[in-house]
């Protein structure tokens, strides 16, 4: 997939993940991730273990953006939601710390 611009991975994995024919604005989209997350996590009874979701993400370099909002949501994700992993690869070295 191409993306115009970085933040348009949002609507691009809205689509993906939920199933959407539509795609959302990157905001828009970004939104609906975050309460489909937060919906899988919800659901989940004391104790128990959530559906994995494994996002891979090839040339991560493409993402960024000047303050970086994109890689940061991208990496914060699992960090909130359980069972989220992302994987992310670049062929740069020049990413941010």
């Amino acid at each position: 997939m191409k993306l115009g611009n970085p933040y348009d991975v949002y609507s691009e994995l809205e689509a993906s993940i939920t199933g959407s024919a539509h795609r959302f604005p990157a905001v828009q989209a970004k939104n609906k991730l975050e309460v489909f997350f937060a919906a899988q996590t919800g659901k989940l009874k004391a104790g128990a273990t959530p559906k994995p979701l494994v996002i891979f993400v090839d040339e991560l370099d493409c993402l960024m953006t000047p303050n970086q909002t994109v890689l940061h949501d991208l990496f914060d994700w699992p960090v909130r939601h359980r069972g989220l992993a992302i994987i992310g690869v670049s062929n740069t070295i020049d990413l941010p710390a």
